[in-house]
Formats: C-alpha cells, structure tokens, sequence
C-alpha cells in the first residue's frame, strides 16, 4: 500500500472480515463507497473477547521498529490485523536524497548511512559510502587533527570491518581525546564490547 490518504471501509464476517483501504479518503461512513475506488484488500480473522467496547475504536498493540498490529473493536469483537513497513527501504531512499546535498568535505552523513546500510545486509553500497567516508576523514585529519576527526576514522574502520587498524585507530584516538579533555566514552564502550567478542 502506497503512503497516502485512504479511507478504511470493513466487510464483517462470522469467521473473516474484510478490510478494505479505499482511495477516496474523507468519506463519512461508507454511504458514498465505491469498491472501484479499492486500492488495497486483506482478511481477517475476528476475536471475541470478554470486555464490551461501546464506541467503535482502534488501537495500535505490539508496536515494533517494522510493524504494530491494528485492532479494530467494537462490543465484543476485537478484528487484528498487522501493518508493516520496509523501514530500511525507506530511511534508504530518504539517505539517498539527502546525500548528494551534504557538504562534499562531510564524512559523517556519509558515515552514518554507510553503517546504515552495511547492518542491513546493504552491503555493496555501504561500503562504497565508508570508503568514501574514510577519504573523507583522512582528510580532515591532514586538514586538522582533532579528536572527533580521530574517532570517526576508527569507527569507520571498524564498521569496514577492518578490526586491527581500527582498533589501533580507535587507541590512538582516545590517547589524543583525553589528552584533550574529550570525551571519549563511547569509543572506550564501543572498543571495550569488540575486545569482548560482543
């Protein structure tokens, strides 16, 4: 089902309802439905349940990252059914807008949506995006060593998977950073949980 406006529209039946997602949205009822206006149909199964629910409700339960489960209740009968989202597809396609108006000497947009992209089995592309981002940071780092530009190279490195110059990265970082007074914390942490086998 496409992002935009729909008005939702139901079929009750003793054991499967129908819910229907139909394109003409602001309707009042479904007084003036047309199904030829039908974008999307899917069935479900109704529950009855003990408590009685006196005004026609919906609620979203079992939220997750991707999905969160529907319900529609009304008197004694619950109707569920799940909605999804391809939430990486999504945050990818925005990425993809974005970058291309990021500050081309900018390693962190480039950094972020590459690691994006890399735990999410994006593979190809996220590495193409840390590599860019590593060049990028060595960069910085000629421009202006500082701890920031220091950490990023290493987390960088670590999300490639180069684990032995990132971590020799990473210390070279956190030397400089509390020498600074920076804090280093999150770098010690992410450091701490590799050496760990986590």
């Amino acid at each position: 089902l496409a992002a935009g406006s729909y008005s939702l529209h139901t079929i009750p039946g003793k054991s499967e309802w129908t819910i229907i997602f139909n394109g003409q949205a602001n309707q009042w009822g479904s007084f003036n439905y047309d199904a030829s206006k039908d974008t999307l149909r899917v069935k479900a199964k109704p529950e009855w349940v003990k408590d009685n629910q006196e005004w026609l409700a919906f609620s979203f339960d079992t939220v997750a990252e991707d999905s969160a489960t529907v319900n529609i209740r009304w008197e004694k009968i619950r109707v569920p059914f799940t909605v999804t989202v391809d939430t990486v597809a999504v945050a990818m396609a925005q990425a993809r807008t974005f970058l291309p108006t990021a500050k081309p000497d900018d390693w962190r947009p480039r950094y972020s949506v590459g690691d994006y992209a890399v735990k999410n089995k994006l593979t190809d592309e996220g590495m193409t995006l840390l590599a860019e981002a590593l060049r990028l940071a060595d960069a910085a780092i000629k421009a202006k060593e500082d701890y920031g530009n220091l950490a990023g190279r290493a987390n960088i490195l670590l999300s490639m998977g180069c684990k032995d110059e990132g971590l020799a990265a990473a210390d070279k970082a956190i030397a400089f950073g509390k020498a600074n007074k920076a804090n280093t914390a999150f770098l010690e942490s992410r450091v701490a949980d590799i050496k760990a086998g986590k």
